[in-house]
């Protein structure tokens, strides 16, 4: 199973800036709502899949999620 790189605070930072419910967040990943709980509480991190649709779902950079500055 491969290991989440996500950073803890900064989804819980990027979810907050979305504006959007956990229970949309969840909708537009195709998770449920408590998994989506869970990564903003920081007692799971998404995997690198659901990492990726999580950005896309919140629009933000998949990257943002990982580190402070996106690398070029």
């Amino acid at each position: 199973m491969p290991i989440s790189i996500a950073d803890p605070q900064k989804v819980r930072a990027a979810i907050i800036a979305s504006g959007l419910t956990h229970r949309e967040i969840a909708r537009r990943v195709g998770v449920s709502d408590s998994s989506v709980s869970h990564w903003f509480t920081g007692w799971r991190r998404p995997s690198p899949r659901n990492m990726v649709r999580l950005a896309q779902a919140i629009g933000v950079d998949r990257w943002s999620l990982v580190w402070d500055e996106i690398p070029r």
